[in-house]
């Protein structure tokens, strides 16, 4: 069918959708409180985030992460997280694990934003020799106290 969305990313590239599958493969994009025909819905996402998680909406194969830097997978994994795209949520967690030795105080901060305690307790050890400003950047409130 024809893609009836158009998106456009933070850093303006535009991303022509279907809004069935946006419905079907996610809970955070609400169908019919999206902008209709001829409308651009500005999201808050960088096009190199987006182009991965629309990939996950598609019955197509998945991205290949391997080979994406740490910044764009993180702001993948944020995205997954507040669009509810599921197919892409776990993987994403998996990727973030094996990012914790180069990324520990990200990952942590990930982590404690959406309640990974597994991934806290993998991450946290790595950044025992972080500084508190550096910390206190990163980390939630609440995760910043339990650090602390």
């Amino acid at each position: 069918g024809e893609s009836d969305i158009t998106m456009k990313s933070s850093d303006g590239v535009l991303f022509r959708v279907h809004r069935r599958n946006l419905e079907m493969y996610s809970e955070g994009f609400p169908g019919d409180d999206l902008a209709t025909q001829n409308e651009v819905v500005q999201l808050s996402e960088t096009a190199a985030a987006l182009e991965l998680l629309f990939q996950y909406m598609y019955r197509q194969r998945q991205p290949d992460l391997l080979c994406v830097p740490f910044e764009t997978l993180a702001q993948l994994a944020e995205a997954a997280e507040k669009y509810q795209v599921f197919s892409a949520i776990e993987v994403c967690k998996m990727y973030m694990m094996t990012s914790i030795p180069l990324h520990p105080v990200e990952v942590l901060a990930y982590a404690g934003r959406h309640d990974y305690a597994t991934l806290c307790d993998e991450a946290a050890p790595l950044t025992i020799n972080a500084s508190v400003e550096d910390m206190s950047k990163h980390l939630g409130p609440a995760t910043f106290i339990i650090w602390v």
